[in-house]
């Protein structure tokens, strides 16, 4: 059993990937981990503001080490724009 630890706050959706190497996890913390499953270790972290709507959504691409996830744009804690995809 294995802990990945990161976050600030509650985890609210996980996404394994197609080749289960990578694991990838939004937070109430606006931020999302990708996780390395061998090492355990967070290998990215990315700043994704979710906005009034609170759209948590990951997607692995289904065979490439690819990852789309919903976001917002932030300045100064206010939520600049809704509706923009991010990829990794």
């Amino acid at each position: 059993v294995q802990e990945l630890t990161r976050h600030t706050d509650a985890v609210v959706w996980i996404s394994l990937s197609h080749n289960k190497k990578f694991l990838a996890g939004r937070s109430l913390d606006q931020t999302i981990c990708i996780w390395n499953l061998e090492t355990g270790e967070c290998i990215q972290t990315i700043d994704a503001p979710t906005g009034r709507h609170n759209f948590k959504t990951l997607a692995w691409h289904p065979s490439q080490e690819i990852l789309a996830y919903t976001k917002g744009i932030k300045d100064c804690d206010r939520l600049l724009s809704e509706g923009s995809i991010g990829i990794w």
